[in-house]
């Protein structure tokens, strides 16, 4: 009997066992449409932890094994959407959300005219009571791959701590201005684009600027930094440009079952002037979500065009607890590369997946370099397990373009040994140096050789930083350290304050090509390369020889004929 009833109790155990759930995936499509519902938010209900859905409404949310045996309720929020709520789900969901009825701005406004920038301007005033001001940390998870002519070239994932010292306190001028961020894992392939030179390590701060409820230029339109800032980082400017904008109540909507405002926005002009009289052609479009009782912000959007090129933004935000916090960030942009004539794109994801408001870990960090990244090895069990949103619709073909040469598999586990070799040796700055002769072809170039060891080189390189004031970007300056050690070669730049926006700097080591090529035997050495790429002079004057200028104004002077 005894027996009969362990067998009992066992066989009961195996099918609790059976019937959880560890790994729920699904997809979410309009119940009248049936187009899919994308960045959605996906969490369970009580918990912090949760997904996203993917641009094809796709998700996969994975449990953790202590919550195995707990009874849990998956909840689904999206603008426009009511929600969905469904207690211990399956393993596989097919869910049709239900479109919120949305409310004309006539029907709204009855009594008095609401005036789209005003709440808007309230709305911001709003920010430090609706979202935690209190420091916090966010986990995040982040995605950037792109690629050339539709041909994906390169894929970054990462698990990134960010320590935000001063939660919503205050709008940061610039990313990374009161966060801490650190790397924890890091997967990565071989980058095959045609733009590496352009490529950062990792964008982190990039898509951090996405955030506009942490990130507003503070700076004012006559400042000639201003353009910098909404240029390079792409930052908002509502905050202290709310005059520049146009603002529209388009209509009343529902998120998380509570009413929320969309108000649409737009640049006035079509390009913005700033202090030097200069314009700057561009044009800004964006959507903002607005809760019409707290007035928090639920989502931004952002369209940003202009010469050649093209950015969109988005950022979703949900209550957890008392407080608003980010809960997805997104940003993708393309554009034609002037030199390489080839149109280049770009996806960068953020998603939170945890939020930890106490006994979290306080740590200092910025946006680390490639030294930085190198040191972090590759954990493949980590990634099995670790809660990541499903790639894009486009995820067969950038899984097949990026296995050209080698499996992902591969690549992932032999990316920071090859790398290593390459970045320590001096081989990428190398290949750098090479591309950025290719990109400078037009202008007029100056390549130094010299060493950190070497104190005729570094009384040379003095004098250059005149010659780099005078010409700016009219010349190309390129220094060329043989040093074959990183360390030396980095104190030279800091002790000397080398760097300078006018010039390239490329440890490129003893053993180069171009060593050889110039035939490098003492230093400091100089070379100059006229506009169509030619070595107009291999031995040229110093920075101290006053005919160096005359050399340059000559080369300078000299036409090409366009292609």
């Amino acid at each position: 009997m005894k027996g009969a009833l362990l067998l009992l109790v066992i066989l009961l155990a195996c099918s609790i066992c059976t019937a959880q759930v560890s790994v729920i995936d699904g997809t979410l499509t309009d119940r009248d449409t049936g187009a899919p519902v994308p960045f959605a938010s996906v969490g369970i209900m009580g918990y912090a932890i949760g997904t996203s859905s993917n641009a094809d409404g796709s998700f996969t949310l994975k449990i953790p094994d202590a919550w195995v045996f707990k009874k849990l309720t998956i909840k689904i929020t999206c603008v426009g959407y009511e929600n969905f709520l469904l207690d211990n789900p399956p393993a596989h969901l097919d869910i049709k959300l239900k479109p919120s009825k949305t409310v004309l701005e006539e029907v709204v406004i009855s009594a008095k005219t609401l005036h789209a920038e005003d709440i808007v301007r309230k709305a911001l005033k709003q920010v430090r009571k609706n979202y935690n001001t209190k420091p916090f940390v966010y986990r995040t998870f982040y995605r950037h791959y792109c690629n050339d002519d539709d041909q994906y070239g390169r894929l970054i994932e990462a698990a990134v701590d960010i320590y935000k010292r001063k939660g919503y306190r205050t709008f940061q001028a610039s990313p990374g201005a009161k966060d801490e961020v650190r790397v924890t894992q890091l997967r990565r392939t071989f980058d095959n684009t045609k733009v590496t030179i352009n490529h950062a390590p990792i964008a982190l701060y990039n898509i951090m600027a996405a955030d506009e409820l942490a990130i507003q230029t503070k700076m004012k339109s006559s400042d000639p930094n201003w353009i910098a800032a909404m240029g390079y980082f792409e930052l908002s400017g509502l905050r202290n440009h709310l005059d520049l904008f146009a603002f529209d109540l388009d209509q009343v909507t529902s998120y998380d079952n509570e009413e929320v405002y969309k108000i649409s926005y737009r640049l006035k002009a079509d390009s913005i002037k700033f202090g030097s009289g200069m314009s700057y052609p561009v044009s800004f479009t964006g959507a903002l979500y607005i809760n019409t009782r707290s007035l928090a912000f639920i989502k931004t959007e952002s369209e940003r065009r202009r010469a050649n090129d093209t950015l969109r933004t988005s950022s979703s935000y949900k209550l957890n607890g008392k407080k608003y916090y980010l809960y997805h960030s997104m940003r993708e942009g393309s554009g034609i590369h002037p030199q390489l004539n080839v149109k280049h794109a770009y996806h960068i994801e953020l998603m939170v997946t945890d939020i930890l408001t106490r006994k979290y870990p306080v740590f200092k960090g910025k946006e680390p370099g490639k030294e930085v990244l190198l040191n972090i090895p590759y954990d493949s069990s980590f990634w099995e397990d670790y809660n990541i949103i499903k790639a894009t619709p486009l995820e067969e073909k950038i899984v097949a373009d990026l296995e050209r040469n080698a499996s992902l598999k591969n690549q992932f586990s032999d990316y920071v040994e090859l790398e290593r070799e390459r970045f320590f040796s001096g081989k990428e700055d190398e290949e750098r140096f090479n591309q950025l002769m290719t990109f400078n072809k037009g202008r007029v170039m100056y390549l130094s050789f010299w060493k950190s060891d070497c104190g005729a080189c570094l009384r040379e390189l003095e004098y250059e930083r005149k010659l780099m004031e005078k010409y700016k970007y009219r010349v190309a300056f390129i220094h060329l350290s043989l040093d074959d050690d990183l360390a030396p070669w980095k104190e030279a730049l800091k002790k000397h304050k080398l760097t300078s926006p006018y010039a390239s700097h490329f440890r490129i080591g003893s053993q180069a090509d171009a060593v050889s090529l110039f035939k490098v035997n003492e230093m400091p050495r100089y070379v100059l390369v006229d506009k169509k790429g030619f070595f107009a002079d291999q031995n040229a004057r110093r920075p101290t020889d006053p005919d160096l200028e005359k050399d340059i104004e000559r080369l300078l002077a000299e036409k090409i004929d366009k292609p």
